[in-house]
C-alpha cells in the first residue's frame, strides 16, 4: 500500500519537469503535494498511475491486491451527448467484470450504489452525467475511485472549480479515509488541506518533503518561495 520513487528523472520533449525524485509514501499515509504550475504535480500522478513511465529510476506501488489503485484525474474529456449515467460511470470502475453482452454483475452495482451514496449523491445516480453540475461530477469521479476498494487513492486538483457543498463533502470524505488507505492529494488548496494530511511534498523539479507543521504559512496562499521550511534562515 506504499509509494516509492527511486532516483527518478522526466522530461517532455528535452523539458526537465521532474529531476532525481526519491521520496516513499508509506502504507495509510496522507500525502499532499504542492507547488507552483508547472512543476510537475500532475506528472507525478501520471507516474503514479502507469500512464508515463521515468526516463531514470522507478516508481513502485505496493498493494495487497493487483494495482488497486483509484485515479481521479483533475480534467476528464467525454462526449457530453454520449448518453451515460452517474451509476454507469461509476460502474465503468467495473469494466473488466461487465459481461460479454453488456451488464454488470450484481455485486459491482451494489458497490457503485455504495459509493454513490457515500459521496452523498446516490439520488443522483440516474441523472446522465453531462448535465451535473462541476461539484455533483467530481463526486460522482471520486465514488467511481473508491467504488472497487482501492488500497492507494490518488487525487489532482480534487477540490478545483467545485461548489462549497462538494467541496466539504470531498474534504470530509478524505478525512474519514486517513489511516485506512494511502492517499496521494494534488492541491492548491493547502491552507484547508493541510490538517487532514501526514506530509506535504513540494514539487519544483526536484522534490522537498515536510511535515506539516513545518510547512511555512505562504504556502496556504499560494505563494512558492525558498526557504520553504517554516523559520528558515
Amino acid at each position: 500500500m506504499s509509494i516509492a520513487f527511486q532516483q527518478v528523472f522526466f522530461s517532455y520533449k528535452k523539458k526537465q519537469v521532474l529531476e532525481n525524485i526519491s521520496l516513499a509514501i508509506p502504507a495509510r499515509k496522507t500525502a499532499c503535494i504542492i507547488g507552483p504550475n508547472g512543476g510537475g504535480k500532475s506528472t507525478f500522478l501520471r507516474l503514479c498511475t502507469g500512464d508515463l513511465q521515468p526516463e531514470k529510476g522507478s516508481v513502485t506501488l505496493e498493494t495487497e491486491r493487483p494495482y488497486s489503485v483509484g485515479f481521479v484525474p483533475q480534467n476528464v474529456h467525454y462526449d457530453a451527448q454520449f448518453p451515460i449515467t452517474a451509476l454507469e460511470v461509476v460502474l465503468s470502475a467495473f469494466i473488466l467484470q461487465a459481461r460479454p453482452f453488456g451488464g454488470y454483475p450484481k455485486a459491482c452495482k451494489e458497490k457503485a450504489r455504495s459509493a454513490l451514496d457515500r459521496l452523498g449523491i446516490a439520488a443522483y445516480a440516474n441523472t446522465p452525467f453531462s448535465e451535473l453540475s462541476t461539484g455533483l461530477a467530481q463526486r460522482v469521479l471520486i465514488a467511481r475511485a473508491l467504488a472497487d476498494q482501492p488500497e492507494i487513492l490518488l487525487l489532482d486538483e480534487p477540490t478545483s472549480s467545485v461548489d462549497p457543498e462538494a467541496r466539504k463533502a470531498i474534504l470530509d470524505l478524505l478525512t474519514s479515509l486517513q489511516g485506512l488507505k494511502t492517499i496521494l492529494l494534488v492541491t492548491h488548496d493547502l491552507e484547508t488541506a493541510i490538517d487532514r494530511v501526514d506530509m506535504v511534498v513540494c514539487l519544483e523539479k526536484t522534490a522537498t518533503v515536510f511535515e506539516p507543521h513545518e510547512v511555512c504559512k505562504h504556502f496556504g496562499i499560494g505563494l512558492y518561495h525558498t526557504p520553504f521550511k517554516k523559520g528558515a534562515p
